[in-house]
């Protein structure tokens, strides 16, 4: 690594519907001359003759950092039952479970890398590594506690091309919110009576398998929503979806550095405190606007209706067309579901019929504008339902084209949105009057949205106890350095500074950003958020509590 080396992850921003982790990244620069690790010239160029194998976009890429305080000791053995692999350190290692660890030195390549591990003794771990590898390990083996602080997909590689540049690559790696904002939901049934923690799963599960997270870590759901997803049409983002479910719940998605997906429900975002700083920073950033302060909070709920009976028509084809499938061949159609009284608004289904009757659900003919003969008895149709689409495969088995007609419907339940109900939370202000919407798109609850305003009003009427980011250098200490590589987005501090006035504040750690300069410098810099004025938001049936 040639340059500096900047990682960034978590919530940009600290407002009310900053809830979602936008996509992390990692960005450094590749020696990719002759001093290359390689000894080649174009040795990180991916379309280079001397590339490095395996070396391209898309590869997955981990960015880890170590204490210097931690040194690596010496591993007496490493044996391999199945998939778990057993260390022994000469002496005490000082690890404890879920700690991460580098392994450094083995012959054999799968026991090499950083791994969460699990500790049985004062002087045993176990890991969990990948294929057979020979057993027991072989080489001069060492262990040294790591903490991961990347994990993602290189997308840019941008090698200096030219007579007088640098022979550098410049290289970034975007960790898995990227892949969530990127990938379209659709094909995720509607969602009945679940969780906030149930949807995030169902979101999750519906993603291709290569764009979904390594590693989940979801709260338990607090709310429990009548109805979710009947929106999504065609698609839509999953990232955005995934907002929609936190804003209803008040619920916070992060990434964690070493790519975990985390989920805090609207309790644990706001746990203790685990570390104070006490003007241990060299900046110290305090709202200085009223851009960050509402003292009228509105917000709005969506309670839906269902049919009573699954015989409303969610999809019609419109009169006047058809869908041509030549002979033998197989057309696969999306159709998203509407109002049969308003076809354009868009309705969520449910109990959605997929035994399908010629005739009926569907029709085909052998011209376009229906005059030639009937072929609906050779289409083999078959309707696979979504929340708010269905996907048709329809094959056409005559001899001559077939056109669909009309007749091409999906029958269920409709689900409507008959409109928002809305609740507010005010105060009286020495600045006037400044209002805030909030939409939650998947909650019903009343009592919830009422104490939602409440709360929202009650955090943002004014400054104090507000931090907008802090930023310190952190080899000024070992403490320091410590925090700066333990902690993650969605952590509680307090915060001390004497200039500002902020005395014993908390905050919650909303984004992290590392910078590691080329003479080892390490600026830490958090972007922070404020930390509840009641420590719990607690649901218990009808019954809302909250703890000062």
């Amino acid at each position: 690594v040639r340059s500096d080396l900047h990682i960034r992850y978590g919530i940009d921003g600290n407002g009310p519907t900053d809830c979602v982790a936008s996509t992390g990244e990692a960005g450094f620069a590749l020696e990719n001359s002759t001093l290359s690790s390689g000894g080649l010239e174009g040795y990180y160029s991916p379309l280079h003759a001397n590339v490095r194998t395996g070396w391209t976009y898309g590869i997955a890429l981990q960015v880890s950092l170590a204490h210097s305080d931690d040194a690596a000791q010496s591993v007496s053995s490493i044996t391999r039952s199945g998939g778990t692999a057993t260390v022994t350190t000469g002496a005490a290692h000082g690890y404890a479970t879920d700690n991460y660890v580098r392994i450094s030195g083995a012959t054999q390549g799968e026991y090499n890398g950083t791994f969460k591990v699990t500790v049985t003794s004062p002087t045993v771990f176990t890991y969990t590594v990948t294929g057979t590898p020979a057993t027991p390990a072989t080489g001069t083996i060492t262990a040294r506690r790591a903490y991961p602080k990347h994990r993602g997909k290189v997308r840019v590689i941008s090698p200096d091309a030219g007579q007088k540049r640098r022979r550098w690559v410049q290289v970034t790696s975007y960790d898995n919110m990227r892949e969530l904002a990127e990938t379209d939901l659709r094909e995720v049934g509607l969602q009945i009576n679940q969780t906030e923690a149930q949807l995030i799963t169902a979101i999750l599960d519906a993603m291709p398998a290569s764009a979904r997270p390594v590693a989940r870590a979801l709260d338990t759901g607090i709310d429990t929503y009548s109805y979710a997803f009947d929106e999504l049409g065609s698609g839509v983002k999953a990232l955005g979806v995934i907002k929609d479910v936190c804003i209803s719940s008040y619920a916070m998605a992060l990434m964690r550095g070493d790519g975990t997906f985390e989920l805090k429900n609207r309790q644990s975002r706001f746990s203790d405190s685990v570390v104070t700083l006490n003007n241990t920073m060299h900046d110290l950033v305090v709202p200085s606007t009223m851009e960050q302060v509402w003292n009228l909070v509105r917000v709005f709920i969506h309670p839906r209706t269902i049919s009573a009976a699954a015989n409303e028509e969610l999809y019609s084809l419109p009169a006047g067309t058809s869908l041509e499938i030549p002979t033998t061949e197989t057309r696969e159609v999306w159709t998203d579901y509407t109002d049969p009284n308003d076809r354009q608004v868009q309705v969520g289904g449910s109990e959605v019929v997929t035994a399908l009757v010629g005739g009926t659900h569907y029709s085909a003919n052998s011209a376009s504008d229906g005059s030639g003969s009937d072929l609906t008895a050779n289409i083999t149709a078959t309707l696979t339902p979504f929340a708010s689409t269905a996907k048709w495969s329809l094959t056409n088995n005559a001899t001559v084209t077939a056109y669909i007609r009309p007749t091409l419907k999906v029958i269920g339940k409709a689900l409507r949105d008959p409109g928002p109900q809305s609740f507010e939370a005010t105060s009286t202000q020495s600045y006037g009057v400044r209002p805030f919407e909030l939409d939650l798109k998947y909650q019903t609850d009343a009592n919830v949205a009422r104490n939602y305003a409440q709360y929202l009003e009650t955090q943002y009427n004014d400054l104090v106890g507000q931090l907008d980011a802090m930023e310190f250098s952190a080899l000024n200490t070992s403490a320091l350095l410590t925090q700066a590589l333990a902690r993650e987005p969605g952590d509680v501090i307090t915060v001390t500074e004497p200039v500002t006035g902020v005395s014993s504040v908390e905050a919650v750690i909303n984004s992290v950003e590392l910078t590691v300069l080329p003479n080892r410098i390490l600026r830490c810099r958090w972007g922070l958020a404020p930390a509840a004025p009641f420590k719990s938001w607690i649901t218990a049936g009808d019954e809302r509590v909250r703890e000062s």
